[in-house]
């Protein structure tokens, strides 16, 4: 009698509560009560980059290809995903998530209102 040998099926990312297209409210640093909208989640280092929060300036030196003078960037920096949370779709306020089957689907929902997110 042989055994074969049980694989473990692990997720490679682990599951966040925001994804993609979310909106969020900042918990704390700097822009601290600042909402936006999710633009990108980097899984392997656990930061989003949210619309219109945490806006850098960054200084571009002028170069020999483009032959004009340097400029100023504006653009949004990343944020560690621990410190952001959901707004709930329905009331607008911030919510935690959990999930829950539906249909044999897992879908996340609001704690605070039960809605589907």
């Amino acid at each position: 009698m042989s055994h074969k040998p049980v694989v473990s099926q692990r997720r490679t990312t682990p599951k966040f509560h925001v994804k993609k297209g979310d909106a969020v409210v900042v918990l704390s640093g700097s822009q601290k009560g600042k909402e936006g909208k999710v633009l990108y989640i980097d899984t392997k280092k656990g930061t989003a980059i949210v619309e219109s929060v945490n806006i850098i300036t960054k200084h571009r030196k002028a170069n020999r290809q483009n032959q004009q003078a340097g400029e100023i960037l504006n653009y949004e920096a990343p944020i560690r995903l621990c410190k952001l949370m959901l707004l709930d779709p329905t009331t607008g306020e911030r919510t935690r998530t959990g999930r829950r089957l539906e249909n044999g689907k897992l879908v996340r929902y609001s704690k605070k209102t039960q809605a589907i997110v």
